[in-house]
C-alpha cells in the first residue's frame, strides 16, 4: 500500500472516530443506524465475534447459548 493511500485511509479513520459518542451519556442517546448494520451483515462479521471474545475473557468459554442470546437481542434492534 502506497504511503499517499495509507495517509488518506488514516483521515478517513480520523474523521470516522470524531463522529462516534464518547460519554455514556452520548453512547445510550446515540441512535443506531439499523439499516447500516443489517445491509453490511455488521452483527455477524464484527459483533459475533467481538462477543465471542467477551464471553471467553468474562466467562473463560465461548458459550454459545449466551452468545446467540445477546445476537437475537441485538437482532430485535434493542434500544437503551
Amino acid at each position: 500500500m502506497s504511503d499517499d493511500r495509507k495517509k488518506e485511509m488514516l483521515e478517513k479513520t480520523k474523521k470516522i472516530y470524531v463522529k462516534l459518542p464518547k460519554s455514556k451519556d452520548e453512547v445510550f442517546t446515540y441512535a443506531v443506524r439499523w439499516d447500516l448494520l443489517f445491509t453490511h451483515n455488521v452483527l455477524d462479521k464484527v459483533a459475533k465475534p467481538w462477543i465471542a471474545k467477551k464471553m471467553k475473557q468474562y466467562l473463560g468459554v465461548e458459550e454459545q447459548a449466551m452468545i446467540f442470546m445477546v445476537l437475537s437481542i441485538l437482532n430485535q434492534k434493542c434500544e437503551p
